[in-house]
């Protein structure tokens, strides 16, 4: 992964809608090419992995990820792949 952020875009805004809902996402990283999109959350908790699966469900992290793949989806008519980037405070 860490060969593939550095080839990503950062601070990446794009704005759109899903079933007349105006939405803007804004990637910590993008690459369009292959499909990325990535978006880093730091967090007080551990990060281990059960820790972060508690998190991701706690704060329905899921949903903004598929939020981020469907409207870079839409834009650049392409799947994309969703990463998050878990950083321990």
């Amino acid at each position: 992964m860490r060969r593939q952020i550095t080839k990503c875009e950062t601070e990446y805004s794009l704005f759109g809608e899903i079933n007349g809902i105006k939405l803007k996402v804004r990637a910590d990283a993008i690459d369009v090419e292959n499909g990325i999109v990535a978006d880093i959350k730091t967090t007080g908790s551990d990060t281990d992995l059960e820790s972060w699966k508690y998190s991701v469900d706690d704060f329905k992290y899921q949903l903004s990820g598929a939020m981020y793949c469907k409207l870079f989806s839409m834009y650049y008519g392409k799947p994309f792949r969703f990463y998050f980037i878990c950083l321990g405070k």
